[in-house]
């Protein structure tokens, strides 16, 4: 585990890298590596890398396991692969990242996390959309495309799968937001696979 100011980087007996940025005592930028490269910062979809300075701790809990603490949340990882838990200020886990399951994508293909879905959560954003504002339940394709199949009634375009504007970035009702800082095309399986997780 390395420390230097809002930034804690930890490595796990595999050498898979986890870099936690502490942006406040509420909000954290997370980067995942297998071998330890990160991307250098850009100005296009990130405007701002510098933040004050955040009061925290950082503890072990064993086997290679670490928690970050803020008065206002805390940060639990465990390795192999590198997973996440996070719990607000009265302990209740708000996010909670579990093992990706044999036949799914991995670092070695694509980035993937697997994370709980919870009974009563639902999910707003993904940027401009035609289909529907709770995307739970739902699988959704974030690239910029007029949309696929044919619809003559809508001039020859899925207007359900056009995209303008897509976003990376949804909001939960469970009082968190995610914004996966990339430009490549995405796909979010919300719930469609399995009812208990979203990808």
């Amino acid at each position: 585990m390395t420390r230097e100011g809002n930034q804690v980087i930890l490595v796990s007996e595999d050498g898979e890298h986890l870099r936690v940025q502490l942006c406040s005592e509420r909000i954290m930028r997370v980067s995942k590596s297998a071998d330890g490269t990160f991307g250098t910062d850009e100005k296009w979809m990130v405007v701002r890398y510098d933040f004050d300075p955040v009061d925290y701790d950082v503890e072990a809990m064993g086997n290679g396991a670490y928690r970050i603490s803020t008065r206002l949340m805390k940060v639990e990882a465990v390795p192999s692969p590198w997973r996440i838990t996070v719990s607000d200020e009265l302990g209740q886990v708000v996010y909670q990242e579990v093992d990706c399951e044999v036949g799914d994508a991995t670092a070695s293909t694509r980035p993937m996390n697997r994370c709980v879905l919870g009974a009563d959560e639902h999910f707003f954003g993904f940027g401009e959309r035609m289909d529907r504002l709770d995307q739970r339940g739902q699988l959704v394709h974030l690239n910029v495309e007029l949309g696929r199949g044919v619809k003559p009634a809508v001039g020859g375009k899925d207007i359900l799968r056009a995209n303008y504007c897509p976003v990376p970035f949804f909001m939960s009702s469970r009082g968190y937001a995610i914004f996966f800082h990339t430009a490549y095309p995405t796909d979010w399986d919300m719930g469609w696979t399995d009812a208990g997780t979203y990808s």
